[in-house]
């Protein structure tokens, strides 16, 4: 499968000035005010811009555009902006280091921006790096949840990034996992983009596109309401595909 760092090797790039913010990148949902885990998603840090929560505890229920329950849910995204500082956060019941589904590993995206021109800029979730002018692949089974992983584009180096890797992917199907929440965390000064007057969009999704979080510091964009949707059947295509563009050659990439 891919490899995976930990997270302390992307958070050894912070700064002094990060640990003096609002939000110190560290893995911990505490600094946003929210108790994922309890029930508690009302933040008292920041904005909650993006939430749609999967409540049930079955394996294959929809949670728009696809199915998988808990395993395959993007729960909420989080920002704090101060000037040309955006910090972040995501919620996932998606394991970082993939999920096995029948035998088959699926994929984290990239995280990408939009600072007003598009989704052209990404964050490696595996490095931390950040590409301008980016290029990106769709998921597998649903490409209306694209942007998934970054192609191409600038390598500009990396920022302030948590994500909880431990290489150790979630086992589809392995007991009840409704209450198994993953918290990628991360820091961005938007200077280093060209800045960014208007909101900022955030957007995350992973191979398949089962699920898919997507909003705004500066409104709150409303979530799509799911339609009603049968139990059981992942919405997931052709996995051969979603592993090679997970492997692909990034121009530009270290």
């Amino acid at each position: 499968m891919r490899s995976c760092l930990p997270s302390i090797a992307v958070l050894s790039i912070l700064s002094s000035r990060l640990f003096a913010g609002p939000i110190t990148v560290d893995g911990h949902w505490t600094d946003w005010g929210i108790q994922p885990g309890g029930g508690d998603w009302s933040s008292s840090t920041g904005q909650r811009i993006f939430y749609e929560d999967y409540t049930g505890s079955d394996g294959g229920a929809y949670v728009g555009p696809g199915w998988g329950g808990q395993y395959f849910d993007v729960e909420a995204i989080y920002a704090q902006r101060a000037g040309q500082d955006l910090y972040f956060a995501i919620v996932t019941g998606f394991d970082p280091d993939g999920v096995i589904y029948l035998g088959s590993p699926y994929t984290p995206g990239d995280i990408f921006l939009n600072a007003g021109n598009g989704w052209n800029v990404g964050i490696d979730l595996e490095t931390g790096h950040v590409f301008t002018g980016a290029t990106s692949t769709n998921p597998a089974d649903f490409p209306a949840s694209a942007p998934f992983t970054i192609a191409g584009g600038t390598d500009i180096g990396a920022t302030a990034l948590s994500v909880p890797f431990d290489g150790s992917p979630l086992v589809y199907g392995s007991g009840n996992q409704t209450s198994t929440h993953f918290f990628f965390e991360g820091y961005l000064d938007l200077t280093r983009i060209g800045g960014a007057d208007g909101p900022v969009g955030i957007h995350w999704t992973m191979s398949c596109g089962n699920d898919v979080g997507r909003g705004y510091i500066g409104y709150v964009e409303p979530p799509a309401v799911p339609e009603p949707g049968t139990l059981g059947l992942l919405g997931i295509g052709s996995l051969a595909a979603a592993v090679v563009h997970r492997r692909r050659q990034r121009s530009g990439r270290p």
